[in-house]
């Protein structure tokens, strides 16, 4: 248990590290152009949840069964 304990640790630590980095070194050029970035995430999440709608109604079924989710 401990061992997934340290793993888990030392991913966070890798992750947080490369997190300062990268905004150290783009934080100007993100923050320019943080519009475009929330645009196309926002993008990215409703193509992903019209995707799963479909996916969800084709395995209920039906869309009455499906779409209550």
């Amino acid at each position: 248990m401990i061992e997934v304990l340290f793993a888990s640790f030392l991913v966070m630590l890798v992750s947080l590290s490369g997190k300062l980095l990268t905004w150290r070194q783009a934080g100007p050029f993100i923050e320019r152009n943080l519009h475009f970035f929330v645009s196309f995430a926002a993008g990215v999440l409703l193509v992903v949840a019209g995707s799963l709608s479909r996916e969800i109604v084709e395995h209920a079924g039906s869309l009455s069964e499906g779409l209550p989710w």
